[in-house]
């Protein structure tokens, strides 16, 4: 358990000193305007706090050996025939089961954003995953609905962001 913690902690360290040294390009090494900046300034800020009170409540907890121990009463001792339990939660494994599904769907998210365009392509691929996990039609036709509207309006009209809308073959 150990181990899994130190590695979450090492994670969390990365991904507070990846955005920080990308916030900090951007605000001074390219300048960027405030109204370009401010967006992925807000979001980077929000992952490095949210890093941040992960890792600060990492410290502050009790390491899993220790949570036996702090009701005041003595732990049972172990017969030396059995083992004693290592983890009651262990590390996932890369890629196990369902991880090569998601990332399916990541690379079929890339791939139909590419063919049919960034409008139609999202909202394709987010309807096929819905109605493959059986999620009724108002719930498909919803998602759908609100993945073109972040597509087209939160990234073309509001952030104005030059994205190839159209398919492939008509670009």
């Amino acid at each position: 358990m150990k181990n899994y913690r130190s590695a979450e902690f090492a994670f969390l360290i990365g991904i507070v000193v990846v955005l920080g040294f990308f916030l900090i390009l951007g605000a001074w090494y390219y300048a960027y305007n405030w109204s370009v900046f401010a967006f992925p300034l807000v979001l980077g800020l929000l992952a490095i706090a949210l890093a941040g009170m992960r890792m600060v409540k990492m410290l502050g907890a009790p390491a899993a050996e220790d949570e036996a121990d702090t009701d005041g009463t003595e732990a049972p001792a172990q017969s030396p025939v059995q083992s004693p339990v290592q983890s009651p939660i262990a590390a996932p494994a890369l890629f196990e089961g369902a991880a090569w599904a998601q990332l399916g769907w990541l690379i079929a998210m890339l791939i139909v954003s590419y063919l049919l365009g960034f409008l139609a392509g999202p909202a394709l691929v987010v309807a096929a995953y819905l109605k493959v996990h059986r999620f009724g039609w108002l719930a498909i036709v919803l998602m759908i609905a609100g993945t073109l509207a972040i597509t087209y309006l939160g990234f073309t009209v509001v952030l104005q962001v030059p994205l190839p809308l159209e398919p492939f073959w008509s670009r």
